[in-house]
Parts: C-alpha cells; sequence; structure tokens
C-alpha cells in the first residue's frame, strides 16, 4: 500500500464546522487510530454533521469512517480502547469496514453510501466513495422499505405514548430526524440539489411540496 499522510488542510481550514479544540484532538485521534493499523487503512474520511452547519457540540457525534484492506475482531482489540476513551471524550464515532464488504453492501444500504458519498472529507488515503455505484433502483426500494417502516412506527408509538407527552416527543423527534433522512434521498431521485443544512432541507421541502412545515421547528 502507498504511504500517505494525514491531510492537515482539512482540519486548518474551515472544512470542518467543528470547533477548533475538537478539530484539534480529532486529529490526534486519527493519527493514533492510523499508527496501529496504519498497513491496513485505505481511506479515513469525516462523514456527517461535522462538515455541515447542523453539527451541534451538545448532541451530534462526529462521524469517521474507516476503509481496510480487511477488517478481523484482533484488530479492533488492538483500537478500541482508545476508540472507547474518545467516544467518551468527544463522542468521536468511528465505523470500520473493509473495502471487500463496503462494495458488496451498496445493493442493501444505497441511501447511508449516498449520504457518506455526497459529503465527506478525505483526510488519509484514497477517495473510495467519490465513485461508488449507487443504483438509483436501489436507493428507490430502500426508500420505500423505509417510509413504510416509518409510518408503521409512529401508528406503534402513538398508541404507546398518548399518556405520556415526554416520551411521545422523544419518540417524534427520532422519526423527525429519519424523515429529513429520507426527504433527502427523495431529492437525488428527482434529480435535484440536495439541500445541505437541516434549515435548507425544511425550505426546500416547503417549497417543493406546498406542505406545512411549521411543525419541524
Amino acid at each position: 500500500m502507498p504511504e500517505y499522510e494525514l491531510k492537515n488542510e482539512v482540519f486548518d481550514s474551515d472544512s470542518l464546522k467543528i470547533p477548533s479544540t475538537i478539530k484539534k484532538d480529532l486529529k490526534q485521534y486519527c493519527e493514533d487510530v492510523i499508527s496501529l493499523l496504519k498497513e491496513k487503512i485505505i481511506s479515513v474520511n469525516i462523514i456527517g454533521s461535522a462538515i455541515t452547519a447542523d453539527f451541534s457540540t451538545d448532541s451530534s457525534d462526529v462521524n469517521i469512517l474507516f476503509i481496510f484492506s480487511e477488517v478481523v475482531l484482533k484488530d479492533l482489540v488492538i483500537i478500541c480502547r482508545k476508540v472507547y476513551r474518545w467516544w467518551v471524550k468527544h463522542r468521536f464515532s468511528a465505523r470500520f469496514i473493509s473495502k471487500r464488504n463496503l462494495i458488496s453492501s451498496l445493493n442493501y444500504f444505497p441511501i447511508d453510501f449516498l449520504t457518506m458519498q455526497e459529503k465527506h472529507y478525505v483526510i488519509f488515503g484514497e477517495d473510495i466513495l467519490k465513485d461508488l455505484p449507487i443504483s438509483k433502483k436501489d436507493l428507490l426500494w430502500q426508500l420505500l422499505h423505509e417510509v413504510k417502516g416509518l409510518r408503521m412506527r409512529v401508528k406503534q408509538q402513538f398508541w404507546r405514548s398518548s399518556r405520556n407527552a415526554r416520551f411521545a416527543k422523544m419518540n417524534l423527534f427520532v422519526d423527525f430526524n429519519t424523515l429529513m433522512y429520507l426527504l433527502r434521498v427523495i431529492f437525488y431521485l428527482k434529480n435535484s440539489v440536495i439541500p445541505e443544512t437541516l434549515d435548507q432541507l425544511i425550505d426546500r421541502t416547503k417549497d417543493e411540496f406546498r406542505i406545512g412545515m411549521n411543525f419541524a421547528e
């Protein structure tokens, strides 16, 4: 495998929408993990809200995707203590996957990979996500499956939480996040530009589908 260096320009610029103190720790975290298994790591990517204006220091995870040439349990044992320590301190949430398993999972989780592909920063190694062949047919299948599951879940939660406002609010918050996640896919399938932030997505949904979104606030 070629020798790659950590791409410091990502940490030195405004690419990451996280405080500078967290950037510094994130860089150290990635260097620590890479140093332990550098010969197997093909790519390291920052994904999710850490690179959008939706990041919240109070509630957001910093998601990091590590792509390996292969992943075995003993490799994870080597890094688990470091990974857990940083999760407790800053909610650095690591995902570990081999390139082979990533490619073989495209048909089953196309929405997840589309989300990663649309917004990610490579901080080490190759840009594996950029050219993933994501099928719109597979996206539509998963979208329909997720929407049906969401509808069923809301109906089930209604009677379970009808006497507990706090529980109902918590459930609806989770369901709302799922809805926003799926709306991004709908815009993609309509060959539209995917709104980057949550506020942009809400405004675009109001305009595109002519529906009230006051509940989103």
